[in-house]
């Protein structure tokens, strides 16, 4: 609950810069990107195990941009499954986080970006016990954004997830559609 309500504090905070100070038309988008993560979680499911794996996973999105430096996005994020020695791990989330850029043209930015990620994940073993747990983190990432034509951009992030004490690092390459 402190992490959420820190992250939305400092979103509100950095949300109050006037709008006009920043000239720019507001913009809505709407976005997917496919990409690969990586999956670590040390003491899983005892102190003796580490539990690490790399897959393929995918995020839809919707935004807003009211300037050149300021964005709000929320999205669903689909990690999939993972897997050592017979233990399965399964994860996804809602997330909803707030940029900010620094446009050097106006087809190239990069970005920053927090959030918060409303996690479910599920975890099963060999001997076909499990359990599911749902919570929330705060994640932050990086990216860069290139426009490729007048409404749509080409994105290149890296993100830092955290779920239920397990590091996902997560770069993805991805399409926004501006309207």
């Amino acid at each position: 609950m402190k992490k959420t309500l820190t992250c939305l504090a400092t979103a509100a905070t950095l949300g109050a810069v006037p709008v006009t100070t920043l000239a720019a038309t507001p913009e809505a988008y709407l976005g997917g990107n496919l990409g690969y993560y990586r999956f670590e979680q040390e003491e899983f499911p005892n102190s003796s195990d580490e539990f690490e794996d790399e897959r393929g996973s995918w995020k839809a999105y919707v935004g807003v941009r009211p300037n050149d430096v300021l964005g709000f996005e929320a999205g669903y994020v689909e990690f999939g499954e993972v897997d050592h020695n017979g233990a399965r791990f399964d994860s996804d989330g809602l997330q909803v986080a707030m940029t900010a850029g620094i446009p050097f043209t106006p087809n190239f930015s990069v970005y920053g970006k927090l959030g918060q990620l409303f996690w479910d994940r599920k975890t099963r073993f060999t001997n076909f016990t499990g359990d599911s747990r749902d919570g929330d983190d705060t994640f932050y990432g990086v990216g860069t954004r290139i426009g490729v034509a007048s409404n749509l951009d080409l994105r290149l992030e890296y993100e830092r997830y955290e779920i239920d004490r397990a590091d996902v690092d997560m770069a993805s390459l991805g399409l926004n559609l501006m309207f």
